[in-house]
């Protein structure tokens, strides 16, 4: 089964994270998978690049990423108001 954490108030919330630890990528493209899942349900992937050149792909179900994004909605639905 496919998990994913969905923080609403993420600050501070991976203390693992320390700049001398981490890598930090670009998040550069998403896309949506129409049956990238065992099940042959939808999923969404992530293509991240690092300053080295390599390439992270990361991937969860549509389901549990439209549902993080309802979320995300109902606390922020106030951004898309106005400029970008």
């Amino acid at each position: 089964m496919t998990t994913l954490q969905i923080l609403l108030n993420g600050d501070g919330a991976w203390p693992d994270m320390v700049p001398e630890k981490t890598i930090k990528g670009n998040l550069v493209g998403v896309a949506a998978l129409a049956a990238g899942m065992e099940t042959g349900r939808a999923s969404v992937s992530f293509r991240v690049e690092l300053p080295d050149g390599q390439l992270v792909f990361c991937e969860t179900s549509m389901r549990l990423f439209l549902n993080a994004a309802n979320i995300f909605r109902t606390k922020y639905a106030h951004e898309l108001e106005g400029p970008a």
